[in-house]
């Protein structure tokens, strides 16, 4: 019998199979989700400015940030935090997000009516937003249920290399 099948009947036996391969695979999806993502909303803010004409689309504009509702800003010290309490911010501003985006939508609906593109794309945005969000709570069970409710344990992210 080879490692590999001695390692299927019995996986402690193999260290390097993870006792967690269901939370890993949730977390692999989420992570290459929300990468996906990420590439989109680039794609939506360029389509977004150049519907918004000047002085947004003049070199070296940069808006005020202004405070949503129920999202707070970026801490510096975001990144130190334990996975599981980033996991639950980063579902909070994707819930607060979605409601954002439908917002703006109908202001550009009513900014832009022959735009119909930029509209679609932000209806499309809010959707991604909110299953963005129910893959990270998805997560966040799956960690919960796993460690018997005990989320203060460490976990290694894709494209990180470290634990988290």
């Amino acid at each position: 019998m080879s490692r590999r099948e001695g390692s299927l009947e019995d996986p402690q036996a193999d260290s390097s199979i993870s006792p967690l391969p269901h939370l890993e695979a949730k977390i692999r999806q989420t992570h290459s989700l929300a990468r996906l993502l990420t590439k989109y909303a680039e794609q939506l803010l360029q389509e977004y400015v150049q519907h918004q004409g000047d002085p947004f689309g003049l070199p070296g504009f940069s808006p005020p940030r202004l405070p949503v509702a129920g999202l707070s800003a970026p801490a510096p010290g975001h990144a130190g935090l334990p996975a599981p309490e980033r996991l639950r911010l980063d579902a909070a501003a994707l819930s607060a997000l979605q409601p954002l985006l439908d917002v703006v939508r109908r202001h550009q609906a009513e900014l832009n009516p022959r735009a119909p593109r930029l509209l679609r794309r932000l209806e499309d945005a809010a959707r991604q937003a909110r299953a963005l969000g129910a893959a990270v709570e998805a997560v966040l069970a799956a960690l919960a249920s796993s460690h018997g409710g005990d989320t203060s344990s460490t976990l290694a992210f894709p494209g990180q290399g470290r634990a988290c």
